[in-house]
């Protein structure tokens, strides 16, 4: 799979999560300036909590030899991959507490 679809399908499972998590969960009141402030820091929480999540694993999965690729190259592919891992995982768990 290309780089370029993965980073699509980890976007795209991004807003999947931030709609489940601030539709059905979260609820803010976007009356005052206080709660578009507490939503604007929870959205960059939450994609810094992905990322610092989906790095380490993306870094691990680097590290697997395949095909003679470079460390840069195998990076560029496993990166997104493991952001969706983590992304499919916060979904399943977000699902589950609906249940």
């Amino acid at each position: 799979m290309k780089s370029k679809k993965l980073w699509f399908l980890a976007i795209l499972l991004l807003l999947i999560q931030f709609i489940l998590d601030y539709v059905f969960h979260t609820k803010n009141d976007f009356s005052n300036g206080i709660g578009i402030s507490i939503f604007a820091v929870d959205l960059i929480a939450g994609i810094i909590t992905i990322v610092l999540f989906g790095l380490p694993l993306g870094l691990l999965m680097a590290l697997i030899p395949y095909k003679k690729k470079t460390f840069n190259e195998k990076f560029k592919i496993t990166l997104p991959a493991a952001i969706s891992v983590v992304l499919i995982i916060l979904i399943l768990l977000m699902g589950y507490k609906y249940i």
